[in-house]
């Protein structure tokens, strides 16, 4: 569907570039209704059609829904010179560490709502998932929200003071996934592969294993599943528990976790 509204971003990084693309994409909104800031004159944002400015001003006065995309150290420098001033419904923010409360505080239009959310990097090529805070909204907003978050991939909704936990799953998730799939590849080069086939048996599995997981909800019955008695995977698994893999996980997902509630101070 293809909405009627201002679209407006605080910032033009990786992840606000990513839901541009895939809205302009899947056409839930026009190119023309979009526009994005800014800090560096030099920067070219490199998605036809949409408005690029370095003014945060134009942005918040032109746009129904906001999306914060700045760092958290930027969002210091700009809540209170280009906050108190938004004119949105909605603005909503995929800034880590940084609660709702803390920036609706700013905001000195009462009608506009403050929604958080948290994206993954996959949502670039609309493979993502996005985290949302629930709220209580009319239900044609939701929708209209919902349609922009998945053009880039599956969307989940969560109580706010989840999103710590969230970060540790999904926001920081991919790098995990990253890091398996390299040791996967490494352990085929070893064994005699080339780093093409490697690579691609690796990623191929990942992304199979992955669909497979969507259809059960027991994941440790699917890795019994693969491990026949006596056979090859069952040294491999038995190998990793040995090592505490699991708990390893487990253990950096918690560092990550304590480091997403430090940010908010």
């Amino acid at each position: 569907m293809n909405y009627d509204f201002k679209l407006g971003f605080l910032g033009a990084g990786n992840m606000a570039k990513a839901i541009i693309e895939n809205v302009i994409a899947g056409g839930i909104v026009n190119s023309k209704d979009i526009i994005a800031s800014h800090a560096d004159p030099t920067k070219n944002i490199g998605i036809e059609g949409i408005k690029s400015t370095l003014d945060n001003a134009e942005v918040i006065n032109n746009s129904e829904i906001v999306f914060i995309a700045v760092k958290p150290q930027v969002f210091a420098q700009i809540k209170e010179s280009v906050l108190p001033n938004v004119n949105a419904k909605y603005v909503i923010s995929m800034m880590a560490g940084v609660s709702s409360d803390s920036i609706r505080k700013y905001i000195n239009n009462d009608r506009a709502k403050v929604i958080r959310i948290m994206p993954n990097t996959p949502c670039k090529i609309g493979k993502g998932v996005t985290a949302i805070e629930k709220v209580d909204i009319p239900e044609s907003d939701k929708r209209m929200i919902f349609d922009i978050l998945r053009s880039t991939g599956e969307l989940v909704e969560i109580e706010e003071e989840l999103f710590d936990a969230v970060v540790s799953v999904s926001g920081s998730g991919p790098a995990y996934v990253y890091m398996f799939i390299n040791a996967m590849i490494s352990g085929g080069v070893k064994h005699g592969l080339t780093f093409d086939a490697a690579k691609k048996l690796a990623i191929s599995t990942v992304i199979g294993a992955s669909e497979l997981a969507k259809t059960g909800d027991n994941i440790e019955a699917m890795i019994d599943a693969v491990c026949s008695k006596g056979g090859t995977t069952i040294e491999a698994v038995k190998h990793f528990r040995e090592q505490g893999l699991e708990n390893i996980i487990e253990d950096g997902m918690y560092k990550c976790y304590l480091r997403s509630k430090e940010l908010k101070g």
